[in-house]
C-alpha cells in the first residue's frame, strides 16, 4: 500500500480515570493491547491497543477528563519536515519533536488554529507501536 509522503491517520487518544476497565472493555470488543507505557508529560499510564485491522486507541490515565477526545496521531515519513510543515501552515507548535524511547519514535505535537491538538509520529522500523497490519510505504 503505498500513500502520500504526507501523513496518515495512526490513532486516536482518550482520556480515561479507569484505564483498566477501559482497556478491558475495549479487548471485550475484539482489541488487543499492544503496549502499556508510562505518559512523557503526566507520568501515568498509557495503553495503546489495536483491533490488528485498521484501527489504534491510546488510552491515557488522568485524574480528571478534560474532554473526549485528547488528540489525533498522524504517521509521517519524515517528523522535522511534517513538523515545520504543519507551523508553517497554521499550526501552533504546542511541543517540539522529542524522542518517545519506549515507543521507538520520535513525536511532536501542534495545535490545528481551531485548538485541535495533533500528534505527529515517526516510527523506527522496529516500534512496537506500529500498526499490526501492512505497512504503508511512503511515496516520493
Amino acid at each position: 500500500m503505498t500513500v502520500p509522503a504526507s501523513a496518515f491517520l495512526d490513532h486516536q487518544g482518550y482520556e480515561t480515570v479507569d484505564i483498566d476497565a477501559e482497556a478491558a472493555a475495549l479487548t471485550t470488543m475484539g482489541m488487543t493491547v499492544l503496549r502499556w507505557g508510562v505518559h512523557a508529560v503526566t507520568g501515568k499510564r498509557i495503553a495503546l491497543l489495536s483491533d490488528g485491522v485498521a484501527s489504534k486507541i491510546e488510552l491515557m490515565e488522568v485524574d480528571a477528563v478534560t474532554g473526549v477526545l485528547d488528540h489525533c496521531a498522524f504517521a509521517v515519513a519524515e517528523l522535522g519536515e511534517a513538523h515545520a510543515g504543519a507551523v508553517s501552515n497554521g499550526c501552533a507548535e504546542d511541543r517540539a519533536p522529542f524522542r518517545l524511547e519506549a515507543a521507538k519514535a520520535r513525536t511532536s505535537f501542534v495545535r490545528t488554529p481551531a485548538g485541535r491538538l495533533i500528534q505527529l509520529v515517526q516510527y523506527d522500523d522496529d516500534s512496537p507501536d506500529r500498526a499490526p497490519w501492512d505497512q504503508p510505504t511512503w511515496s516520493e
